[in-house]
């Protein structure tokens, strides 16, 4: 009988943990989603009011060891930079969305993609593996600064930048082709 109750009591114990867990853990998805889709034009990020200004000075070494600024890719006109990883599920498909996308709008934009402190041979194998290596700009940031930089929480993250360097955009979170090219539109002041 007191071993019943003992496994009783210990069982009470971890439900009670289990549901605070989950309330929490629960709470924090909210969160996420609630402000992770925020891409609102009018939100403080979307002006350029984060630090994601300041990730513009930042410079990577491509696929092929070379540096490069980010800042020097707004000679050609606005940029759109994305932060990626192997694990990350969501970025798979965006990336494939991003190469059309970059095929689409040759010569208006450069579409960047900024891997999070993966490994060269692990990132530039993924990317070889997905046919898009060749597609778009390949960046590796080993320390994850620009994450770090535009104050990333969720993944993927993309900022969108006039050709003056202004952010018009940073969107939290996975994007669809559809919502790519509206954005890409918007950039290129094209509502075509």
């Amino acid at each position: 009988m007191k071993n019943n109750h003992r496994m009783q009591s210990f069982i009470s114990r971890y439900k009670v943990l289990f549901l605070a867990l989950s309330l929490v853990v629960f709470g924090i998805i909210a969160v996420v989603l609630l402000q992770g889709g925020n891409s609102s034009p009018n939100s403080d990020v979307a002006n350029g009011q984060s630090n994601a200004p300041r990730a513009l000075q930042l410079s990577f070494q491509d696929y092929s060891g070379t540096n490069r600024d980010l800042s020097s890719f707004l000679q050609d006109g606005p940029i759109v930079v994305n932060s990626w990883a192997v694990w990350c599920p969501f970025c798979v498909k965006e990336l494939g969305d991003f190469a059309d996308a970059q095929e689409q709008y040759k010569g208006k934009v450069t579409i960047i993609a900024i891997n999070r402190a993966e490994p060269l041979a692990v990132a530039k194998d993924f990317t070889d593996e997905l046919g898009i290596s060749q597609k778009l700009v390949f960046l590796q940031d080993p320390d994850d600064k620009f994450y770090q930089t535009i104050e990333g929480f969720s993944m993927p993250e993309t900022i969108f930048v006039a050709r003056d360097g202004t952010i018009i955009e940073h969107k939290r979170g996975p994007l669809t082709k559809e919502e790519i090219i509206q954005k890409l539109l918007r950039l290129l002041g094209d509502n075509s």
